[in-house]
């Protein structure tokens, strides 16, 4: 259980709970109690669970999880679970996005259950087979990922705006949001996107490399 700060912390391997005790599953901690911080935090293991609150950053979190990432497999053995998300089974977070496909409809996008309900920036790659009960993460293409969007829009209002990703390289770009990445700067409202800071001229044009982009009038 985490009732401190969890920070930079990458969790790689297998999680296997299958007991009959009662258990919280996640990859970077079971539990986050209500004063705890999970932050910057990455998930990449397999985490399996057969009770009620299964994770990828976190199985429950009456705290705080912000700017945190899942990129690996959340499944259960029971087929009835319903607190099960890709960032935690139970809890609210921020500026967190999943990148997985799940095998399961029980498992939700980001969280199971939130206890607050908000518009806090959470997002997660549009599934090809199942449609997720999340009813506050939203999705994202492929597209939307592999273009720098869902970086900026993690971004947007967020007090450590952390996300980046290389966009600008052609074959070396980044293909999901990194944290502490290649900063990405913002344009009409997100609709342009580059890796560098544009100087734009009277007429609201700006050159960068073999690209010309126009800035519309506000």
């Amino acid at each position: 259980a985490n009732y401190g700060t969890i920070k930079n912390c990458v969790s790689y391997g297998f999680v296997n709970f299958n007991w009959k005790s009662e258990v919280i599953c996640g990859g970077i901690c079971g539990y986050n109690g209500q004063y705890g911080t999970i932050t910057i935090c990455s998930n990449c293991a397999e985490i399996y669970c057969n009770k009620k609150y299964t994770g990828g950053i976190c199985g429950k979190s009456d705290g705080i999880i912000t700017n945190c990432v899942n990129t690996g497999l959340v499944g259960d053995y029971n087929t009835s679970i319903y607190l099960a998300g890709g960032i935690c089974g139970y809890g609210s977070p921020q500026y967190c996005y999943n990148k997985i496909d799940f095998t399961n409809q029980n498992i939700c996008a980001l969280s199971g259950n939130y206890p607050t309900k908000s518009e806090t920036n959470y997002y997660y790659k549009a599934n090809e087979v199942y449609t997720y009960k999340d009813d506050y993460a939203q999705q994202k293409t492929i597209e939307e990922f592999n273009s720098g969007k869902v970086a900026y829009l993690l971004n947007q209002g967020n007090g450590n705006p952390i996300w980046g990703q290389t966009i600008d390289k052609g074959e070396d770009n980044d293909k999901f949001p990194v944290l502490n990445g290649e900063k990405i700067y913002g344009y009409n409202d997100g609709e342009i996107l580059t890796n560098r800071e544009l100087n734009w001229d009277e007429k609201g044009f700006a050159t960068a490399g073999s690209k010309t982009y126009y800035l519309k009038p506000e």
